[in-house]
């Protein structure tokens, strides 16, 4: 949206002011008869600008990042222990340990296949119904039911319940794919088309600073 003083054209964010948007109240250059080009924002200005977008991000990273080398030993040592057991931590190469590893990576290719068709529709419909009842919703939900999985898994270590519910509840979490609705959120924060590229550079480069701490330590977990 933009509103026209003479010839220069001012560019309008909706829903934030223009003190908030740099990009938006400064202008460079000349295109055509007098017409301006808007400066894109900084990258610390965008990373203020998503900063909650980011605060997600970097939860999801760390949650991955310092539990998943844990996971792979206490799943793998739950599939061992149907070929007699064994602590797969510490014997990680001893016979019930591969095949145990050999039916993980059955189970898990079956698992992420059914998931990942599930997600790959639901992603579309989460997209389209988050534009009639709002991101909010679904990334709370989203976030929600990430606990569920963390729950059975507590369950199984400290209180000796089977981890099959955790194996059920894992795929189920990913077929709930909130990645489009994601997106939008982006896409409703940096409003601006010329910004957009700026934003998702700043998201992927959060995403390698929140892996590059995060794995260190989850490696360092397990021993």
């Amino acid at each position: 949206m933009a509103s026209r003083s003479g010839s220069s054209i001012r560019p309008v964010v909706l829903g934030a002011r223009l003190a908030d948007c740099p990009g938006g109240a400064d202008t460079v250059g000349s295109e055509g008869a007098g017409a301006s080009k808007p400066l894109p924002l900084r990258p610390r200005e965008i990373a203020y600008r998503i900063r909650w977008v980011l605060c997600l991000v970097a939860l999801v990273v760390f949650q991955g990042g310092l539990l998943g080398p844990s996971v792979q030993f206490v799943v793998t040592s739950f599939f061992a222990a149907i070929h007699g057991g064994g602590d797969c931590e510490a014997e990680p190469d001893s016979e019930p340990c591969r095949r145990g590893a050999a039916d993980l990576a059955l189970y898990s290719g079956v698992s992420n296949g059914a998931s990942h068709s599930v997600a790959g529709a639901l992603a579309l419909l989460l997209g389209s119904w988050s534009d009639a009842l709002g991101r909010r919703p679904f990334l709370r939900a989203k976030s929600l039911a990430a606990l569920l999985p963390l729950v059975a898994l507590d369950l199984h270590i400290f209180a000796g319940f089977t981890l099959w519910a955790y194996l059920l509840l894992a795929p189920l979490l990913n077929a709930f794919d909130t990645a489009a609705v994601f997106l939008a959120c982006m896409s409703d924060l940096v409003t601006e088309p010329w910004n957009r590229t700026g934003a998702f550079g700043v998201l992927l480069g959060s995403l390698l600073v929140f892996g590059a701490v995060a794995l260190p330590f989850g490696g360092l977990l397990p021993r």
